[in-house]
């Protein structure tokens, strides 16, 4: 329980500096950094219960991708705000190096175990947020393309 603490505190303190040094809306970095703290602890959640790292990773971005377009609505604000800063902690960065370092050393086989847990981890945040993104698109009157009115 208390590493949950621990993942939620790091991953909401380093969305909180980088959206300081980012100069987000003042506004934004207390819902950012909470939204960033919680995905983590999803993420860390779901990839201990399940050791499904791609399911890990898609629920924790669809969790983000969800909070950041509410967040966008409610605070009148672009979702990009939201969105980037607060899937930033859970970006595979050490897959990345690894699957370099393997490839640089010719340990092939575990550059394509490495390389495709990665790529799996990167494809499922990209389709939870592009995901998110239609059918907020869609189902937001808000964003629905209005019928301009013609000058005469």
């Amino acid at each position: 329980m208390i590493s949950y603490l621990i993942w939620f505190l790091s991953a909401a303190a380093g969305c909180l500096f980088f959206c300081l040094s980012m100069r987000s809306p003042r506004r934004a970095l207390l819902p950012t950094s909470l939204v960033a703290g919680l995905a983590y602890a999803l993420y860390m959640l779901v990839e201990g219960l399940t050791h499904l790292l791609p399911l890990a990773y898609f629920l924790a971005t669809l969790f983000v991708a969800v909070a950041g377009e509410v967040l966008a609505r409610g605070m009148r604000m672009p979702a990009t705000i939201f969105l980037f800063p607060a899937v930033l902690p859970m970006v595979p960065g050490i897959g990345i190096y690894r699957t370099m370092l393997y490839l640089l050393r010719s340990e092939y086989e575990a550059f394509l175990d490495t390389g495709t847990e990665t790529l799996l981890a990167l494809g499922a945040m990209a389709v939870a947020i592009a995901l998110t993104n239609e059918i907020a698109r869609r189902f937001s009157p808000v964003l629905r393309p209005t019928a301009r009115k013609e000058r005469i």
